[in-house]
């Protein structure tokens, strides 16, 4: 998940030993304070608070689910989820994640298996509406999900075709926030272009 704004970005991340994670860039010239927020459990999920200038506050969440874990998977995300929507002064919370969760019909709230239709029902017990509704993986299924407390506060949800951004075989998603946030003015740097550059003339000085 990245929240950007055009400009380099500072980097939060966890991950599994054995491969996979989950990462949050939140770009640099951001001026509210930017806490991670502590996950007592193995799941692969990770939460940041941005807190604004009227001390309101912003979740964004992401996680990754592997397909085979069960019950005690589920109540791990679901019972943070809860955690995180309980938090004072919380204006909105973004969770976005690829939850391998091929059998659910999200545009009926329909599912294959018992642990599917958990999933279902915790969401809509949290009040969570999932925006996905097109396929994100090459196989037709919709596995990277974007789950939001109010869906007033989100635009132009898209999910790109596949080679969109990067070499994989889930889709990227991209949204706009709605949201006023400060920022830092852009500090003029100098940045040399290699492609004008004076090759032979350099190469003359360094070997002198």
């Amino acid at each position: 998940a990245v929240v950007s704004t055009q400009s380099r970005s500072r980097l939060v991340i966890t991950r599994r030993k054995n491969g996979g994670g989950v990462l949050i860039a939140i770009s640099t010239n951001i001026t509210s304070v930017v806490n991670i927020i502590p996950i007592g459990h193995k799941a692969e999920f990770l939460a940041l608070e941005l807190v604004l200038e009227d001390k309101s506050k912003i979740v964004l969440s992401t996680c990754y689910r592997v397909g085979t874990l069960g019950a005690e998977n589920f109540n791990a995300i679901t019972e943070t989820l809860k955690m995180l929507l309980r938090k004072k002064k919380l204006r909105k919370l973004y969770f976005i994640g690829d939850l391998n969760l091929p059998g659910i019909e999200w545009d009926e709230g329909t599912a294959r298996t018992v642990l599917e239709t958990n999933f279902v029902e915790g969401f809509a017990e949290m009040n969570l509406l999932q925006l996905i509704k097109t396929p994100t993986h090459s196989k037709g299924n919709i596995l990277d999900l974007l789950f939001v407390n109010s869906n007033q506060s989100i635009t132009d949800v898209n999910v790109h075709g596949e080679g969109g951004y990067c070499k994989s075989d889930h889709f990227p998603i991209t949204f706009n926030i709605l949201q006023r946030c400060p920022r830092k003015p852009r500090n003029r740097r100098m940045c040399y272009s290699y492609k004008n550059a004076d090759w032979e003339s350099l190469n003359k000085d360094l070997c002198q």
